[in-house]
């Protein structure tokens, strides 16, 4: 072919090739003849078949292990035939992948400080099949992170430090295009009091630099195909080369500053700057209404707006302080707080002339 149109490929394009070749893993591709495939977590082995059956039928007549095979995560062989799963199948759905490879462990620390100290606030080793892992790190940084409170219109909204979806996705790519034959190494997530660190082993694989993931536009490469492109297809990721890109995104439409990417150590660290303690800085996300939509402040009087408002900022309110601020008789007062606790927006506690207001616990 290259002969009938007169192609030829540079040099420059022949060392990109094999650059790209040689990046990639053979570590993912194991097998794994001494792990039974049904070992396997079911419910996600189970997604997995449903996101790459053709149909419903392909999918409930084919078996678990034919799924995993189809998109090159298991081998038949053996005498007689039996469906071993690769390395990158355990890793993406085996129980405790790191019993058997330590290096896949995520090991999770947060810190009041801006470094490293030797009194950490909360600590978590995480060893679950990749997409477990991902969740239970995510919770780690909610819980470990601060959410400030915001009154919009009539909703008390509960903001994160940090945009989940920039979190996700250094997270993510951290998995998916770490060196996992490095066995002295693990994914590090440091949650300090003015950033997060995410650190996974090994530089950007070749032909890909820093200086190019800085300015974007690159070519995708993945170091683990399998593992990358099994992320996707259970809607977690892209390879499409806009990771960084969405990230640097996210975090600016949150009110933060762009993340960082640099090389430390033998490993490749994604920083991503917080608000340091200006929370004001923070924005609401595009989309997010809160659970008092428009359709149930439409049934609401000018007063009951307004008491809903106070409850937000006070936590609480009663029968006598709505007297006082709108002017009105006990009866009325009566009939607009019996309307919001009905509509299931507060509850009552407390009896007689003692009893508060508050806001209703499902909202």
């Amino acid at each position: 072919m290259a002969e009938e149109f007169n192609l030829k490929a540079t040099p420059a394009e022949v060392a990109e090739g094999r650059q790209q070749i040689e990046a990639a893993s053979a570590f993912e591709a194991g097998v794994l003849p001494e792990v039974p495939i049904d070992s396997l977590d079911k419910a996600l082995v189970s997604h997995f078949n449903h996101e790459t059956a053709a149909n419903q039928v392909e999918q409930a007549l084919r078996l678990d292990g034919r799924a995993l095979m189809s998109r090159g995560l298991a081998v038949r062989s053996g005498i007689p035939p039996t469906v071993h799963p690769t390395v990158a199948a355990f890793l993406l759905f085996g129980a405790r992948p790191a019993d058997r490879f330590p290096q896949c462990e995520i090991l999770a620390d947060a810190y009041d400080d801006v470094r490293v100290g030797g009194r950490p606030k909360g600590q978590a080793t995480i060893n679950a099949p990749l997409p477990h892992a991902l969740a239970q790190v995510l919770e780690f940084i909610d819980a470990h992170t601060f959410h400030p409170r915001r009154v919009v219109g009539l909703n008390n909204l509960r903001l994160d430090e940090y945009p989940v979806a920039a979190l996700r996705e250094a997270l993510v790519n951290a998995v998916a295009h770490r060196t996992y034959e490095d066995r002295a190494r693990k994914v590090l997530v440091r949650v300090y009091s003015d950033r997060v660190e995410i650190a996974n082993p090994g530089y950007p694989p070749q032909p890909l630099t820093l200086a190019k993931l800085r300015k974007g536009g690159y070519n995708p490469c993945s170091r683990n195909p399998l593992i990358a492109q099994t992320l996707a297809t259970l809607g977690l990721m892209e390879q499409r080369g806009s990771g960084f890109a969405r990230m640097r995104e996210a975090m600016l439409n949150h009110g933060l500053e762009a993340p960082t990417l640099g090389q430390q150590d033998g490993f490749f660290v994604v920083t991503l700057p917080g608000p340091d303690g200006d929370y004001e800085r923070l924005k609401v996300p595009a989309g997010v209404s809160g659970p008092i939509t428009p359709a149930i402040e439409a049934q609401l009087n000018e007063r009951q707006k307004k008491i809903l408002i106070e409850v937000q900022k006070s936590g609480t309110v009663t029968s006598g302080w709505c007297r006082k601020r709108f002017g009105v008789a006990l009866l009325t007062v009566q009939r607009d707080l019996a309307g919001l606790t009905s509509l299931g927006l507060l509850d009552p506690t407390g009896k007689g002339r003692g009893a508060r207001y508050v806001l209703n616990a499902g909202r």
